[in-house]
C-alpha cells in the first residue's frame, strides 16, 4: 500500500519524507496526551467544586 504522504522514487527522498511524517505524528500523539491531561484534571476540578467524588457520590 502507497503512502502519498511519503512515496517517492528516490530513496533519500522517501527516507526524508517518512521520518518527517513520524516527527509530525510523534508531535500530534503528544499533544493529544497533553488535551487528555488537561480534560482530566478540568474534570477532577469540576468534580471538587461541585462536591463530587470520583464515583460520582456527594458528600455527606
Amino acid at each position: 500500500m502507497k503512502d502519498r504522504d511519503t512515496a517517492d522514487s528516490n530513496w533519500d527522498h522517501f527516507i526524508a519524507k517518512s521520518r518527517e511524517k513520524s516527527e509530525w505524528e510523534a508531535g500530534l500523539a503528544s499533544e493529544i496526551d497533553h488535551w487528555e491531561s488537561l480534560h482530566a484534571l478540568q474534570l477532577a476540578l469540576t468534580d471538587k467544586l461541585t462536591g463530587r467524588t470520583y464515583r460520582g457520590h456527594t458528600r455527606q
